[in-house]
């Protein structure tokens, strides 16, 4: 994630002023929904070319191009530090995460989202992580993972609509033009985890960064155009997937040292022509339709507040968003919606009895809301996963919860998620259901941010009948994991099923 978070621009607060030309809104298309304070014609341009750029690449990637399961949400922030506030990544622009609910990123919005806005570019890189983790079938390691998002989100429209990616990128060429470059050796190792500190604004912090993503970039720059790399880079991907180290992947898939590879890049740069590629696009503009409304502070609020639950909270962060919770009570009422809310903060502060009061005098006022229902089946499978012997009429409860949401919405991803949960803790024979929802969760939960939660999907179905695909969570699990408790349980299972 190159950038981080930047969420929600709100009235008065964290310093994130009204900007006086640009009402707050939320803006919907089919796969988006945007919410921020911004002028209405650079909301519709963000979400519009984000539609475009979705469906011209996975009509490139060969995937069939339907609707997201979720549509994917976008706040937007007027600096770093209304990021941090939300996020709690201090010194990011932008930040995409695969969440159990869904898919979320903020961005910095300072300046709007026109082409040529660095905000615009933010979008896209952003967005490049998670179709590259929702529609693929591979995981990547960080170094493609991050030049690919740079590479693509130089994408334009030529005068005949079609899309255009590969155009220099000022700010790294300028970065590749320094003598020292970041090791490609170390670039490798980091397969999962970034190998630099994203706290360190230090300024050999910040060079340190910088070059990281311009190599990253002319990484990718440099595969996709010169004949025959793609198929060395799919022959090191997939020796990644089969648990080979990486250095030893790199060295069989490519045919050369880290070092040979790195002199080939620096050649590649200063030859200095980098080719830019066209594809025909399926979509044109005028076919999106955007639905934009007007909101009001107590909307503004509690997106505030949802925000921040979203993201890895410390107890203060969750305080905060607590408070946002009582201003957007104050002005829209103590909704279901809003005890929701603050029943899944006190759930991840441990406060059982608080959540399930809340949630319980929500349900009261709306018994067969989708979103309530899921709420109290995950206060409750939280409230049982623990060491102790789980408490089988909460279980029950749950999992009546979670199965009336999802009756509700059949492709509710987190009941699917929370009522698999239910049979780990209470070690219960699978149920259809459970087994229905294990095979949903392997198929939506791609991202490597669920590559240790999906080994509980995988022990669902090991004894179904559904071994392949339960066998290659697993590997997974063996190559990505940065657990060692759970790649020895995988390799433990694996063993078991020969």
């Amino acid at each position: 994630m190159r950038h981080v978070l930047n969420l929600l621009v709100l009235w008065v607060c964290m310093g994130l002023g009204i900007h006086a030309q640009a009402r707050p809104i939320e803006v919907k298309s089919e796969n988006f929904v945007f919410v921020g304070n911004v002028a209405e014609s650079s909301a519709r341009e963000l979400l519009t070319e984000l539609e475009i750029y979705r469906a011209a690449i996975l009509h490139r990637m060969g995937a069939k191009i339907g609707p997201e399961l979720i549509p994917v949400r976008i706040y937007s922030a007027s600096g770093p530090k209304g990021i941090a506030t939300l996020t709690g990544v201090k010194g990011a622009d932008g930040v995409y995460l695969s969440t159990v609910e869904g898919p979320v990123f903020v961005l910095n919005s300072a300046g709007g989202f026109r082409r040529g806005k660095k905000a615009r570019a933010i979008a896209l890189h952003e967005y490049t992580h998670h179709l590259l983790a929702s529609f693929t079938g591979e995981l990547y390691p960080r170094w493609f993972d991050e030049g690919l998002a740079e590479y693509l989100s130089t994408f334009e429209l030529d005068r005949d609509g079609n899309m255009v990616i590969g155009a220099p990128d000022h700010d790294h060429a300028f970065m590749l033009s320094q003598k020292n470059w970041f090791p490609f050796r170390l670039m490798l190792a980091g397969v999962r985890a970034y190998p630099f500190s994203f706290t360190d604004n230090s300024r050999n912090g910040q060079y340190t960064r910088g070059m990281y993503y311009a190599q990253s970039w002319l990484a990718v720059h440099f595969i996709q155009s010169t004949k025959g790399y793609n198929a060395k880079l799919d022959d090191y991907v997939a020796r990644l997937n089969a648990r080979q180290s990486p250095l030893k992947a790199f060295e069989k898939a490519f045919g050369m040292k880290p070092a040979e590879f790195e002199a080939l890049l620096r050649a590649y740069r200063k030859r200095n022509r980098f080719l830019k590629a066209t594809f025909k696009n399926p979509t044109k503009s005028k076919d999106i339709k955007l639905a934009v409304r007007e909101m009001g502070k107590g909307e503004l609020y509690m997106h505030k507040a949802e925000a921040i639950r979203a993201y890895r909270g410390t107890k203060e962060r969750y305080k905060k968003a607590l408070e946002y919770y009582d201003r957007a009570a104050k002005e829209l009422g103590n909704s279901p919606r809003i005890q929701a809310g603050r029943a899944a903060i006190a759930a991840k502060t441990k406060d059982y009895d608080k959540a399930l009061g809340l949630v319980t005098a929500a349900l009261k006022q709306t018994p067969d809301d989708e979103y309530l229902n899921r709420v109290a089946g995950m206060v409750l499978m939280m409230k049982n996963d623990t060491d102790k012997k789980p408490d089988m009429a909460e279980i029950k409860r749950a999992r009546k919860h979670l199965k009336k949401a999802m009756m509700a919405n059949p492709d509710n991803a987190a009941a699917h998620y929370y009522y698999v949960q239910t049979f780990i803790i209470a070690h219960d024979p699978p149920t259809r259901q459970a087994i229905a929802s294990a095979v949903f969760g392997l198929d939506y939960y791609r991202s490597i941010n669920f590559v240790d939660t999906n080994v509980d999907f995988a022990e669902i179905l090991i004894n179904t009948g559904r071994k392949q695909l339960a066998r290659k969570t697993l590997e997974r699990a063996i190559a990505w994991s940065n657990n060692s408790d759970v790649q020895y349980y995988a390799r433990d299972v694996l063993s078991s099923m020969h």
